[in-house]
C-alpha cells in the first residue's frame, strides 16, 4: 500500500527538469484544437469570424499556459498528474471537435458551444485542483489559487455560459468579454505563490509548442 501511495502522489520537478514525452503528446492534442480554428474561419472568412477565432485561440492558449506552468513544478509523466492529464486530453479533444461549430451549432447532436465551455471549465478546475493537492503547505500559493478561482475562473465561466444562449455576433462579443475578464483578473490576482522550478524546461516547452503549432497550421491551411 505504501508503494502504491508513493506512485500516486504528485512528484515535484527539479531545476534540471526537461520536457517529457507525455507533455509532447499533450501539446499535440492542444495544437489539434488550435488548428481546428482554421475550419472555423473557412466556414465564414469575415472579420467578425476572425474575431471569434481569436477568442477561441485565447481560451485554448490560456488552458495550455496553465498546464505548462503546472508541468514545470510537477512531473507530468509520474504519479497522479499523469492521470489528470488523461482527463485533460479528453476535454481538449472534445473542445477541438466542437470548435468548427462553436458559433453556429448545427441541428441534432450535442450543443457544441456548451460542450466547449464545460470542457474549458474542467481544464481550469483540474489545473487549480492539481496545484492545491501538490502544495498542501504553501499558504501563499493556496491563497492565490482561491483568488484565481473566484475571479479568473468562476466569473468568466458564467459569462461563457450566458454566451451559449446566443449565436453569431452576440455570442462572439459575450465570449470576448469573458476572455477580457479572465486575462485582467489573473493579472490583478498577482504572481504570489507561482514558481518556475526549471527555466530551461519553461523555455523549451514554449519553443516546442510554437514549432508544433506552426507546422500543423501550415498543414491545415494546405
Amino acid at each position: 500500500m505504501a508503494r502504491v501511495g508513493a506512485r500516486s502522489r504528485m512528484v515535484a520537478t527539479g531545476d534540471d527538469h526537461r520536457v517529457t514525452p507525455a507533455e509532447l503528446f499533450f501539446d499535440l492534442v492542444f495544437v489539434y484544437a488550435i488548428t481546428q480554428v482554421t475550419a472555423l474561419l473557412a466556414e465564414d472568412p469575415t472579420l467578425l469570424q476572425l474575431l471569434g477565432g481569436t477568442v477561441v485561440i485565447a481560451l485554448l492558449w490560456w488552458c495550455w499556459c496553465c498546464f505548462a506552468w503546472l508541468g514545470n513544478v510537477i512531473r507530468a509523466d509520474t504519479g497522479a498528474l499523469l492521470g489528470v492529464l488523461v482527463v485533460v486530453l479528453g476535454a481538449v479533444l472534445a473542445d477541438g471537435i466542437t470548435v468548427p461549430e462553436v458559433y453556429a451549432d448545427t441541428e441534432g447532436g450535442v450543443n457544441a458551444p456548451l460542450v466547449f465551455v464545460v470542457c474549458y471549465a474542467i481544464l481550469r478546475v483540474l489545473h487549480l485542483a492539481s496545484y492545491w493537492i501538490a502544495h498542501p503547505d504553501d499558504a501563499a500559493l493556496r491563497a492565490t489559487l482561491r483568488r484565481t478561482a473566484l475571479t479568473s475562473v468562476a466569473p468568466p465561466f458564467i459569462v461563457l455560459l450566458i454566451g451559449c444562449a446566443f449565436d453569431g455576433a452576440t455570442q462572439i462579443l459575450i465570449w470576448l468579454l469573458a476572455v477580457v475578464l479572465d486575462y485582467v483578473a489573473i493579472f490583478l490576482v498577482g504572481g504570489s505563490g507561482w514558481r518556475v522550478a526549471s527555466p530551461a524546461h519553461f523555455a523549451e516547452r514554449h519553443g516546442l509548442i510554437l514549432i508544433i503549432a506552426l507546422g500543423e497550421s501550415i498543414m491545415a491551411v494546405g
